[in-house]
């Protein structure tokens, strides 16, 4: 197991100017969607894991495994649309 994942709908955000241009995003309030343990790099390398077993344990921590290549695109349309879908997945169930 290398990491976990989570999905969540930000219920309240701000964006800044950050280092070298890039924006920097901070989250306020939000919907917690999913969380997933992975056995494959997850999309945040700086998460850890632990496992324990009877008389084991085992901690791995990821920073800075890989290169980031940060993308910058405006999909705002494409992500309301995909909150609406889960959305109403979740009223629905």
């Amino acid at each position: 197991l290398r990491g976990w994942s989570f999905g969540f709908v930000s219920e309240k955000d701000s964006w800044e100017e950050g280092e070298a241009g890039v924006q920097k995003r901070s989250i306020e309030e939000l919907e917690l969607l999913e969380v997933s343990i992975l056995d494959m790099t997850p999309a945040y390398v700086a998460t850890s894991i632990e496992t324990r077993g009877e008389n084991t344990a085992m901690v791995e921590m990821r920073s800075e495994e890989a290169a980031v290549k940060t993308v910058v695109e405006d999909d705002t349309e494409e992500r309301n649309n995909l909150i609406k879908q889960i959305k109403k997945v979740l009223e629905d169930n």
